[in-house]
């Protein structure tokens, strides 16, 4: 650092450059023109650089991304309180002092989070299946603990797992090769139950 004379010049200038904010991160730098407040001086390792006290903070701070980490700065710099608080998750504007603070008792152990696009999609097509499938228990006069059985299930599930385009069994499927299908199956499973 070179020593400044002691003259009134000097000391205007001094004061010129001195900015009006008692931020903590003009301890670390200086401003290098009176006329561009964004040209800083960094006391610690002498770079300049253009952002303000804010890329001062980022330099010395070694908060990586704006600008290059301070190369004199110790580990010291990094935990002044100040210099880690740029705008962080929870920062707060102006306008917070306005809003009102949510209650956590009123919410009831529901999870915060904003519902999107597909989980709407998703209700409403489920909402739209389990309409036909309410029309068909009720056209067919079907009794409603008919939905509880497994065999249910697994057809709704097997239905889902084909996706569009699946065409039901006809009246000849069910009575004439389904059905056969499903009378050998049961005399197999008959057997090794005998077994």
């Amino acid at each position: 650092m070179s020593v400044m004379p002691n003259t009134s010049s000097a000391s205007n200038v001094n004061s010129m450059l001195k900015r009006k904010s008692n931020d903590i991160g003009w301890e670390f730098g200086q401003l290098i023109d009176a006329k561009n407040l964004d040209r800083v001086k960094c006391k610690l390792c002498g770079k300049t650089f253009s952002g303000g006290v804010y890329r001062l903070k980022e330099h010395v701070g070694h908060i990586k991304g704006n600008v290059a980490s301070c190369s004199s700065g110790g580990d010291e710099c990094e935990e002044i309180e100040g210099l880690r608080t740029l705008k962080g998750p929870n920062f707060l504007s102006p306008m917070d002092k306005f809003t009102k603070s949510i209650d956590s008792n009123s919410i009831g152990g529901r999870s915060l989070r904003q519902q999107n696009i597909n989980e709407s999609l998703f209700k409403e097509m489920t909402s739209m299946v389990q309409e036909y499938v309410a029309q068909w228990v009720y056209e067919k006069s079907i009794p409603f603990n008919v939905i509880n059985r497994d065999s249910f299930k697994t057809m709704v599930q097997a239905v889902g797992l084909f996706g569009p385009g699946f065409q039901p069994p006809s009246q000849w499927q069910l009575r004439e090769t389904l059905l056969k299908k499903m009378v050998d199956k049961t005399q197999v499973s008959i057997k090794n139950q005998e077994e």
